[in-house]
């Protein structure tokens, strides 16, 4: 058995190595490490080789722990920035969002009086990413590119870490070319120092980009990349996170049953690391999945409602109202199934709601835009399995046409009118008379208008719709307006 001062020894070459063979080392001398760390806190060599393992394990309690001592035993700047950064990690992927925030700010201030500009790069590019998943306005991507590009020789390994934050911050404008070709070149700058973990994590990350794109086979080979990288440098935490994308992709691919396997791994692996934000999206997608199934549709409904549950109170407002996309692809499932045994009534009122719901999300992220195409799928199967043309009135769910006994009228090119019938129908939905004030909001959203002025704007879109045929369905009530009478689906035009 390596005696403590011997180990520490060994620690002081990982903790600073980049490549995978350091890191498989560390795996392997893990409980000489913790011993270690608990003999001589305040030789931080150790936790500081630990530290590197929270990357590929998640948020280990024994190491959470040689951390935390380390952090208190220790009167070294260089070392504290370090031990700092790492338990903002484990903050982190706890869900403990503030508390991560607390410990990049003190990593931060002991980076700075350490001199060492490499660190102070590391510590301003954890704020950044920081930063950018919880929507605070921060410098510190910024901050990190200065330092980084005074730093000589180069360093590869922190210029992918800045091409990365960079990649996710054109992802949150828009930019997905932009975020596409960032994300290839820190994959080549991490291939030159074998950085397998690195590696990995950038092949999924690239992976989300390409399905976000819609190029979701090449997805999915980047998934399947990641997986068996994480594999062979034993990253618990990167299998567990990219067996989720990985069946998410699967999802969109149709292979649903082989997708709900990859989702059920994913959910066992995230909850023994910690990962509850992965583990919370995987049950959500693992509940849409079996709303495809009759026998199953209560546990969905529960299983959505509890996935939204975890993932709210973690903090991570993102991916919360990521998966609350989901919701519509939910109802979507449930109505096809509905329409599918006869209860077609029902099946429109889901189908309805899941519009809704959909027209309503945010989507600000790549997932959520991926929920978002899922959750498209959903509906137009659930549309056409439920549409009855012919029947005395029909409506697209989004209000681009309807048809009064097969005559069909579209309305799509008229934006307001078309938003003011698409709440129309969701009143009729809700079994409710829809206000003047909520069809003003609907059809011209953001604007500011005058009550004369919207008075005037409205009674021209209902005059419209009546004109157009609806004036036999659509009644003045005592709070609004409301479509009367039993009301089919209409599918899309091709």
């Amino acid at each position: 058995m390596p005696t403590t001062k011997s180990i520490a020894h060994r620690a002081r070459s990982w903790a600073d190595a980049l490549d995978g063979a350091s890191l498989r080392a560390i795996r392997r001398a893990r409980p000489a490490l913790i011993r270690a760390a608990r003999r001589a806190p305040h030789d931080p060599s150790a936790a500081l080789a630990l530290a590197r393992l929270v990357d590929v394990e998640g948020a280990r309690a024994d190491v959470h722990d040689a951390l935390a001592r380390a952090l208190a035993a220790s009167d070294d700047a260089s070392a504290r920035a370090r031990l700092e950064l790492a338990l903002a990690q484990v903050a982190f992927e706890r869900g403990g969002v503030g508390e991560a925030e607390q410990h990049v700010a003190h990593a931060r201030d002991a980076a700075r009086a350490s001199h060492d500009p490499a660190l102070e790069a590391r510590a301003s590019l954890v704020d950044a990413r920081l930063a950018l998943l919880t929507g605070r306005a921060s410098s510190a991507l910024e901050d990190a590119r200065r330092i980084v590009a005074r730093i000589r020789p180069p360093r590869a390994d922190l210029l992918a870490s800045v091409d990365a934050i960079a990649a996710m911050h054109a992802l949150r404008e828009g930019k997905k070319l932009d975020a596409r070709a960032l994300f290839e070149r820190a994959l080549r700058a991490a291939s030159t120092y074998r950085g397998e973990v690195e590696i990995a994590v950038l092949a999924g990350m690239l992976g989300n980009v390409e399905h976000d794109l819609g190029l979701v086979e090449s997805a999915a080979e980047r998934f399947a990349l990641a997986i068996r990288l994480g594999r062979r440098v034993e990253s618990e935490s990167v299998v567990a996170i990219f067996e989720g994308y990985l069946g998410l992709a699967l999802h969109e691919l149709g292979q649903h049953d082989v997708a709900a396997r990859h989702h059920r791994a994913a959910v066992r692996r995230c909850e023994t690391l910690g990962l509850e934000r992965f583990a919370a999206q995987s049950r959500a997608l693992l509940a849409v999945l079996d709303a495809r199934r009759p026998r199953f549709h209560a546990r969905a409904e529960l299983a959505l409602a509890d996935a939204l549950g975890r993932i709210a109170a973690t903090g991570d407002h993102e991916r919360a109202d990521a998966l609350g996309v989901l919701s519509a692809a939910l109802d979507a499932e449930l109505a096809t199934a509905l329409a599918q045994s006869g209860a077609r009534s029902e099946a429109v009122i889901r189908v309805v709601r899941a519009r809704a719901l959909l027209d309503a999300a945010s989507a600000c992220s790549d997932d959520a835009r991926i929920f978002a195409r899922l959750a498209g799928v959903s509906l137009a199967r659930a549309v056409a399995a439920a549409a009855e043309p012919d029947a005395a009135l029909a409506v697209e769910p989004d209000g681009s046409s309807f048809s009064v006994r097969g005559h069909r009228v579209s309305v799509a090119r008229h934006a307001a009118v078309r938003r003011v019938l698409a709440r129309l129908v969701l009143g009729w939905a809700d079994e409710r008379d829809v206000g003047d004030d909520e069809l003003v909001a609907a059809a011209w959203p953001g604007e500011r208008l005058v009550p004369r002025s919207a008075t005037h704007r409205l009674h021209v879109a209902i005059s419209t719709l009546r004109r157009a045929g609806l004036g036999e369905h659509l009644e003045r009530a005592a709070r609004g307006y409301r479509l009367r009478g039993p009301l089919a689906l209409l599918a899309p035009e091709d």
